[in-house]
């Protein structure tokens, strides 16, 4: 994965979780970790869990916050694996409305001019209407059966790249272990029911569950 001084590795990355407290972390935070990703993979792996972690102090909060959200550890791995770090907007995280599905039901405007000026009765029409709409359906479906599939592969020649295998790892045993630690808290308020205490435990529980 290349050699990098700590230095410059360091900085890099003091640079992202700076950027985030003042921009939008669904945008921003992704964008920074992957020019770090590409250029000191080590360090943008080694300090992957500072994006999820309570580092972040702000004088008017009580409590410490997180510089960016677990959905954001997801989306860094989707642009991963399709290789759209340096993409804005990233395709893969905006996919076009309707690209996957039928989206409306088929009306009147969907048939053929031949079709709108036939004789057909209100049941005739209804019952083209309704096949139109099987039809567009099942293309619907084949279409995200196959963008699916398409995905699996590229996941699957990804991992055997060493820098994506170790991020790909990393953020599996991020999200096992917080987890773990979130389903004890869980079972710990439950064993504590309609206490003060169960209530302060509840606000510890995070939405990685999600």
């Amino acid at each position: 994965m290349g050699r990098v001084t700590r230095s410059s590795s360091t900085g890099a990355f003091v640079l992202v979780v700076c950027v985030t407290s003042f921009a939008d972390p669904s945008s921003v935070t992704i964008r920074a970790f992957g020019w770090l990703y590409e250029r000191h993979p080590r360090t943008a792996i080694a300090n992957l869990s500072q994006l999820v972690a309570p580092v972040c102090v702000i004088k008017s909060q009580p409590t410490q916050l997180t510089h960016g959200y677990w959905k954001d550890l997801l989306n860094i791995l989707a642009l991963a694996t399709v290789v759209q770090f340096d993409v804005y907007p990233a395709p893969f995280l905006h996919v076009p409305q309707g690209r996957y599905s039928s989206n409306r039901s088929v009306g009147p405007n969907k048939m053929t001019r031949a079709e709108q000026r036939s004789n057909m009765t209100p049941e005739e029409r209804d019952t083209l209407l309704a096949a139109k709409n099987e039809k567009a359906k099942a293309h619907a479906r084949e279409l995200r059966f196959k963008s699916a599939a398409d995905t699996h592969a590229l996941l699957l020649s990804r991992l055997s790249e060493s820098r994506f295998r170790a991020l790909y790892i990393a953020v599996a045993r991020l999200f096992a272990n917080e987890l773990v630690g979130q389903t004890a808290l869980m079972h710990k308020a439950e064993a504590l029911p309609g206490s003060e205490e169960q209530n302060r435990i509840a606000r510890e529980v995070s939405l990685v569950g999600k």
